[in-house]
């Protein structure tokens, strides 16, 4: 596992595609009023949820929207993982995407036109009489 860790570079591919992959999501933040921040480091990355892109209010707890948004993302694998913290109101709700170190650019492009298309799904619904997806086709960069 060490030997083909270094023979393939992953850390290196790590660093790149990890900054395509938050480009990627930086682009979705734009396209969903309902992301409140991208942040991440390397092939880890993490996506915040909110009502209120200003005031970082939290989403309404009567649904578990990161959950929903992974559900509708996971058939193609876009997003790993959901972590909503309930406990403490102020961390909020956050959709992890951390693909596996290996992953491509082809394949973070695949995954982040998924989670567009999962996102505009989940939020063409309104909250607070607000649409929170503007329908446009996340582009390839």
């Amino acid at each position: 596992m060490l030997q083909e860790t270094i023979e393939r570079d992953l850390p290196a591919n790590a660093e790149r595609v990890g900054a395509h992959l938050r480009k990627r999501l930086e682009g979705l933040m734009q396209e969903s009023a309902i992301i409140g921040e991208v942040r991440g480091k390397g092939l880890l990355n993490a996506i915040e949820l909110v009502a209120d892109r200003k005031t970082k209010a939290m989403l309404p707890r009567t649904r578990d929207v990161p959950k929903e948004i992974s559900d509708l993302a996971r058939p193609a694998r876009a997003a790993s993982s959901t972590h909503a913290e309930r406990r403490a109101a102020c961390s909020g709700d956050w959709l992890m995407m951390t693909p596996p170190l290996i992953a491509t650019v082809e394949d973070v492009d695949d995954g982040s036109s998924t989670a567009s298309r999962a996102f505009c799904t989940r939020t063409k619904a309104t909250c607070a009489g607000r649409t929170f997806c503007t329908g446009k086709a996340l582009p390839l960069l």
